[in-house]
């Protein structure tokens, strides 16, 4: 008698973190949130053969549009997503959005605004 394993892949979570950026420069102002995707949805999207990146962009957009970080004077033409290494997301606090599909995005990094950075320059 033969006996075959069979590999069970726990799907987990996934964590993606999206940047908002004015630019290349370090200095560039910039806006990043944290998506994190539950298995079930990963694991869906696994099955569909569909990245989770541009659902981590959607997601990360509506909290920007929410919290009206997009405004006309804060353009933001640069933008990536990347896996992020989050511990426990609990520690990042609140979600600033859960998504009808139990996925929840954090803001961890505001532009700052034009009067912040005018005043700390000194002008």
């Amino acid at each position: 008698m033969r006996f075959i394993a069979k590999y069970v892949c726990e799907i987990k979570k996934m964590t993606i973190r999206v940047e908002f950026s004015q630019g290349m420069r370090p200095n560039a102002q910039r806006l990043v949130i944290i998506v994190e995707i539950p298995p079930e949805i990963v694991a869906k999207m696994n099955e569909e053969r569909i990245s989770p990146n541009p659902r981590a962009l959607d997601i990360a957009k509506r909290v920007a549009e929410q919290q009206s970080l997009f405004s006309s004077q804060s353009y933001f033409p640069y933008h990536s997503e990347t896996i992020a290494k989050v511990g426990d997301s609990k520690k990042l606090g609140e979600p600033a959005l859960v998504a009808e599909d139990g996925s929840k995005a954090w803001i961890v990094r505001r532009p700052t605004t034009h009067e912040k950075r005018s005043s700390s320059t000194g002008s």
